[in-house]
């Protein structure tokens, strides 16, 4: 993440290009089949996965740290008779707010889920160490989601964080939908490397990197091509991983809380490229100051949190008062306590909403449908009519529309609706 080349002091890294040369011949550059290390010193470039996905590794301690996760937890134990688990572990990951796929699309709980989904129904070999014991994957909002395992074991989450990332959902379902249009024979048939990113979504890639295939990820690099003929490759900058900030801040907290109640949230605040002003450009402890904003009213402040390299910090926990209906910010500010300049801002959205308000409280309104109506409509109760006899596994499940969180849509869930029919946040 802290790759640079020598510049002048005080000037900006200037960046660059530099050459490394493959071992030997890649395999598929498919993120679902690729064996070879050769392949994956391409794709990893591209690719949040492995040892840097979901969770970062500082590399003096080499213990997890918060990287596109803000939180994540291991309950053991697990006890879930509607799933068939009895001791089983789930697994738990916050995700920050501010993260884009290449394409542009939002990074979200449910990409994470789907590729989790994508394990159980296809199988993939290179991935057995992660599908073998996994039994379901729930998201709870776009930023939180759940991953059931039928037995315990330490190595769970990070099983999930190196594989969640792989494709994005709408990369996913497109291919399938290639499948069962006959385009592809299966699944492991698909060719990311060597096609299109528009003859794959039907729509042209980002005017900054028009030449995008379709690995998609979330990575530092764009994938650019692979020459099997001349063994060659490139991968191109992706300006909106790189942030121009020595120290970061984010927030761990739900996404959607009950009206009128109090939301409780823990502000972030990471080293993770703090440089001294010299040609080296060593790391280095930081000093830095936070604000923190609540619907962008100056609530707490926090002088002198000094954080050596890769280390990180978590405030709080911190309560609101209880929030209205609607949309709700955390916004939190990093000033360098030397010079009192804001190095970095990241803002926290939460919408405090009734739990029957499916079409908002499942945050659609993110990927580009409908906008937040903050209500109870019939929109929400035909999801759910739609939903109606479902479960995990079957083809219409939608957990966003299993109220009681019992595994199951039934009547139920659809009179605990009908009975907030026409409620709206005032």
């Amino acid at each position: 993440m802290c790759l640079h080349w020598k510049g002048e002091p005080g000037v900006v890294w200037p960046g660059g290009a530099y050459t490394a040369a493959l071992g030997d011949e890649p395999g598929s550059l498919n993120p679902w089949t690729e064996y070879s290390p050769h392949g994956w010193e391409i794709m990893e470039r591209a690719l949040l996965t492995g040892e840097t996905g979901l969770l970062g590794i500082n590399p003096t301690t080499l213990k997890n740290m918060p990287f596109v996760a803000t939180n994540w937890t291991v309950e053991h134990w697990t006890s879930i008779p509607e799933l068939g688990i009895t001791d089983g572990s789930t697994a738990t990951f916050y995700l920050r707010q501010d993260v884009t796929w290449h394409d542009g699309a939002p990074v979200t709980a449910y990409d994470c889920v789907y590729d989790m989904r994508t394990m159980r129904v296809y199988w993939p070999g290179r991935y057995s160490g992660t599908w073998a014991h996994l039994v379901y994957e729930e998201a709870d909002g776009p930023y939180k989601f759940n991953v059931y395992f039928a037995s315990t074991s330490l190595y769970h989450a990070d099983k999930v964080a190196g594989t969640a990332l792989l494709t994005p959902k709408h990369v996913i379902q497109a291919v399938e939908q290639q499948v069962e249009d006959g385009e592809l024979d299966n699944f492991f048939d698909w060719d990311p490397a060597f096609n299109t990113y528009a003859d794959l979504m039907d729509r042209p890639a980002p005017a900054e990197y028009p030449f995008m295939k379709q690995i998609v990820g979330c990575g530092p690099f764009v994938y650019d091509y692979y020459h099997r003929n001349s063994g060659t490759g490139r991968v191109v900058k992706y300006e909106d991983f790189f942030v121009n900030a020595p120290v970061i801040g984010s927030v761990v907290g739900e996404w959607r809380i009950d009206p009128n109640t109090n939301y409780t949230y823990r502000p972030l605040v990471q080293n993770l490229a703090a440089k001294e002003d010299s040609p080296e450009g060593e790391l280095i402890p930081v000093i830095a100051d936070i604000k923190i904003y609540e619907d962008d009213e100056l609530v707490r402040e926090v002088a002198d949190l000094s954080l050596d390299p890769w280390e990180w910090a978590y405030l709080g926990p911190y309560t609101t008062d209880g929030l209205t209906g609607g949309g709700h910010t955390i916004r939190v500010e990093v000033y360098d306590n030397s010079t009192d300049d804001l190095i970095h801002t990241y803002i926290h959205t939460v919408i405090a909403i009734i739990r029957e308000d499916i079409t908002t409280y499942t945050g659609e309104f993110i990927l580009g449908g409908y906008p937040p109506d903050f209500q109870v409509d019939m929109r929400d109760v035909g999801r759910a009519a739609r939903a109606f006899g479902s479960y995990p596994g079957h083809l219409r499940w939608d957990p966003a529309c299993d109220i009681n969180d019992d595994y199951e849509v039934d009547m139920r869930d659809i009179g605990a609706i009908a009975r907030k029919f026409g409620w709206i946040y005032e």
